[in-house]
Order: C-alpha cells, then sequence, then structure tokens
C-alpha cells in the first residue's frame, strides 16, 4: 500500500508528476493494492482525456516507473504515506471510531488472522515499514513483472485501445421491456426453518428507554478573535478539526456566481464555508 501511495498519492509522486503535470494526460492517477489470502493485485488506474490513445499513457506509466526507481523518496514522504493511513485506520471509512467499524475489524481479524487483537498488530506493521521495505516490495513485484493491461475506449475507437489488444467479449444480458412483474416474482421453496428457543414470530418487548450522554463542549478564543468550539473523546488518537467562514452561495457576487464552489464546499443553508476537515 506504501508504494502505490508513493507512486500515485500527492502531486511529487512520480506518476501524477509525468501523467498529469508534464504529458497532461490525465486529469489524475490512482494505484491501490488488493489483497487476498492467496495472492493480491497491484493496480494502476488511469482515466484519459478524451482521445487520448492508450499507447500514450502505457509510454508514461513506464516512464514514471523509471522515474521512480531512479529518483526514489525522501523518509519524509513515507511519513507523509504512512500518516494517511493510519488516520483513516482509526477515523476513516468503516474505521475502528465507530461501534460498527470495530466489529467488523475485530471479526475480519479473527478470520484472517486466527485473533481479533491482531488489529494492534496491524497498524505497527504498518507504521514499521521501511524505505528498504518499499524498494525490495517494488523490485519483487512491479520491476520489470509481467501484468494485464485493460483498455476501456468509446464504441467505435478501438485504434485508442493499447496496440496488440484482443478484444473481450462481455456477454450483456437483454433488457426486455414488460417482464419486470414475472422476474420480481420469486418461486415458492420448501425450506426448513432453523430450530430456536423462543418464537420469533412474536415481537420481543421493548426495553428501557436508551439514554444519551451529550459530550462536554469547551469554548474558547483564539488571539485573533477567532471562536472555538471543541468535544474531547480520547479514545482513538485523532484531531479533527473544521474552519468555517461565513460566505459560501449567500454572499457570492451575483455577476459571478459560483466562485464559491471554485473555492471550497459550502453550506447553502447557513452561507458558511467549511474550508477543511483534517485529522
Amino acid at each position: 500500500a506504501q508504494l502505490a501511495a508513493l507512486l500515485a498519492e500527492g502531486k511529487k509522486s512520480s506518476l501524477y508528476a509525468v501523467i498529469v503535470d508534464e504529458e497532461k494526460l490525465a486529469p489524475s492517477v490512482d494505484a491501490y493494492t488488493e489483497g487476498g489470502e492467496l495472492a493480491g493485485k497491484f493496480n494502476i488506474w488511469i482515466e484519459g482525456f478524451e482521445r487520448v490513445n492508450l499507447n500514450r499513457v502505457d509510454l508514461a506509466i513506464q516512464t514514471a516507473l523509471d522515474h521512480f526507481e531512479q529518483e526514489g523518496f525522501t523518509e519524509a514522504d513515507l511519513d507523509r504515506v504512512k500518516a494517511v493511513r493510519e488516520t483513516a485506520f482509526y477515523d476513516g471509512y468503516n474505521s475502528i471510531s465507530s461501534v460498527l467499524g470495530k466489529a467488523f475489524a475485530l471479526a475480519e481479524y479473527n478470520i484472517f488472522a486466527g485473533s481479533p487483537g491482531y488489529l494492534s498488530e496491524d497498524i505497527t506493521r504498518v507504521l514499521s515499514v521501511t524505505a528498504a521495505d518499499v524498494i525490495r516490495v517494488h523490485e519483487r513485484y512491479i520491476r520489470d513483472r509481467h501484468f494485464v493491461a485493460t483498455s476501456f475506449v468509446p464504441a467505435g475507437d478501438a485504434a485508442l485501445a493499447l496496440a496488440d489488444s484482443v478484444r473481450a467479449e462481455v456477454v450483456e444480458e437483454p433488457i426486455i421491456t414488460g417482464r419486470e412483474a414475472e422476474l420480481a416474482t420469486t418461486p415458492e421453496r420448501n425450506v426448513a426453518k432453523t430450530p430456536s428457543t423462543f418464537d420469533r414470530s412474536v415481537e420481543p418487548p421493548f426495553g428501557p428507554t436508551p439514554s444519551l450522554t451529550v459530550p462536554e463542549i469547551w469554548t474558547g478564543t483564539l488571539a485573533n478573535g477567532v471562536e472555538v468550539y471543541g468535544i474531547e473523546h480520547n479514545e482513538v488518537p485523532v484531531v479533527r478539526f473544521t474552519i468555517r467562514l461565513r460566505g459560501g452561495l449567500l454572499l457570492d457576487d451575483p455577476s459571478k456566481v459560483g466562485v464559491a464552489h471554485l473555492v471550497a464546499h459550502h453550506h447553502l443553508l447557513d452561507g458558511h464555508t467549511n474550508l477543511a476537515t483534517l485529522s
């Protein structure tokens, strides 16, 4: 994962520098890994601009990989990508900051690693990755290795695909108007019910009304007059803050409507601009 991030995340990354900045073949690049029980995949995904020949993109990828091999990366670069992954571990999508995230994480570690406690060991392994580890993975799995390249081009523009590509036959299910009711009908099946110690057809009684303990909100004022509101929660080592400025669409110049969209994500209802939410 760290190798993929070093190759594609940020404007200093080799893939971004060559494909987006220098060659201007695409608006962005992406590289990521998919781990499995028996094997994994290393993916590079690039969606080029209109009418861009994918052979040019393929050449640019090779140029970027050569650049990465020659120029390398700094310890600061590696620390940056590890910090991003540590933040996602604690506070990202489906992370352990939520009850649901904890349940999924503990169950998955118990299944695939044999212990739910592997959760702590896993993040330690991520943070202990060294520059030598990244280089070793690059040389073993990426450098001069075989790969599968797929081209997705508009209908009738096969010439934009990579040279020597073989057309893939994709089976498409026909869409037939008027068969919705037929296809939505599920045939009756005699399935034996799982034995239970209680009658599942009877709705259980409601338990006690749950109570909510609202966290204490502290306030303060910075030296420049900016008011600060905060909530302290010590379960995960993450600091999140949002800067809100009065602005947005309500304060747009009528002759230049849309400026707020270009500058930041804005909230139409309260006329505030959310500049950043950083962890």
